[in-house]
């Protein structure tokens, strides 16, 4: 794979300095599924409780966005890439996340991008991520009004002892333009004219502007903009390399809260609490992405964004029972 820039670069000659190999991704026997499993989709419309209800809990409850923004989401293209697995390895792991992303209205882009997710794959993942963030500590806090969720998941990032921690940045833009809504530390802005006919230097945060409409509009949407994920291949057993694959994809393409309380649902989230009860991607979780991905944005507030997820959800999760012929 060929890396996106100079700071991503960095992140090479830190693995190499710490002479760090992954070992292949652990395989396992074929999870076993009970037919009687709970939380599924199907059947908690049968159980009393509204599917509406629960779908935007679960949109709550497993969505992270930046603070004061909405769940922000890629425009249109993704470009997967790993580092320190085999060739055979890394393409499997890339190729599913294609195929996820294709199935959402994504565009993977060809051979030769520049990643956009990166997919660590370590012994230690400790050292890996810390060395990372110190190599290229504005990659992940960039100083930028709306775009990371600050120190201290940046801390827990760097300390976890999950088996796969994950860091996404998004950016504020201007929906019509794509143009960036909020200027980072280090722009420049002025001709010159300035005290001492310097330019100036400075950041802000995205404004928010209504249109003439019947409820509040936002010009300004948040597209993700880089995903870093780190794998500790010492702590995968009991999970099957597909098990893992569709994990990654879900994390590629959504924020996705660490913490996350998410044993009441049947999700791909739960696989290190249940591999043998997590066998891939759910339909709550196909629902979910292909909700995320086909709800209307530029809504006025984060209330009435994350009410549209979810209704976007129950459309896509009834679009996805009627293609089975449910």
């Amino acid at each position: 794979m060929r890396l996106a820039d100079e700071d991503d670069a960095m992140l090479i000659a830190a693995l190499a300095a710490l002479a760090l190999t992954a070992q292949p991704v652990p395989a396992a026997a074929p999870p076993q599924v009970d037919p009687d499993t709970p939380f599924q989709l199907n059947d908690l419309e049968v159980t009393g409780r509204r599917l509406e209800n629960l779908v935007r809990d679960f949109v709550v409850d497993v969505g992270a966005p930046v603070r004061n923004r909405d769940l922000a989401r890629w425009s249109r293209s993704v470009c997967p890439g790993t580092v320190n697995l085999r060739t055979a390895e890394a393409q499997f792991f890339i190729d599913r996340i294609a195929q996820t992303a294709m199935s959402v209205g994504l565009n993977p882009a060809g051979p030769g991008c520049d990643p956009n997710v990166i997919i660590i794959f370590a012994v230690d993942a400790d050292p890996v991520t810390r060395a990372f963030v110190a190599q290229a500590p504005r990659r992940f806090v960039s100083g930028g009004s709306g775009t990371d969720r600050g120190r201290s998941q940046l801390a827990r990032f760097q300390t976890t002892d999950a088996p796969v921690r994950w860091w996404h940045s998004s950016m504020p833009v201007f929906s019509d333009t794509g143009e960036r809504a909020t200027r980072l530390p280090g722009d420049i802005i002025g001709n010159g004219a300035g005290v001492g006919g310097q330019d100036t230097t400075f950041a802000y945060a995205p404004s928010v502007r209504t249109t003439v409409s019947s409820r509040l509009r936002s010009e300004i949407v948040d597209n993700l903009s880089k995903v870093y994920i780190v794998v500790d291949a010492g702590k995968l057993t009991g999970t099957t390399p597909d098990q893992l694959a569709d994990y990654l994809s879900f994390l590629a393409l959504a924020q996705v809260d660490p913490e996350a309380e998410t044993r009441g649902y049947a999700t791909i989230l739960n696989l290190f609490d249940d591999p043998q009860g997590t066998p891939g991607l759910t339909d709550l979780d196909r629902a979910y992405l292909n909700g995320l991905y086909k709800s209307e944005r530029n809504l006025g507030n984060a209330g009435s964004q994350t009410q549209e997820v979810a209704n976007s959800i129950v459309r896509a999760h009834h679009a996805i029972r009627a293609a089975k012929g449910e």
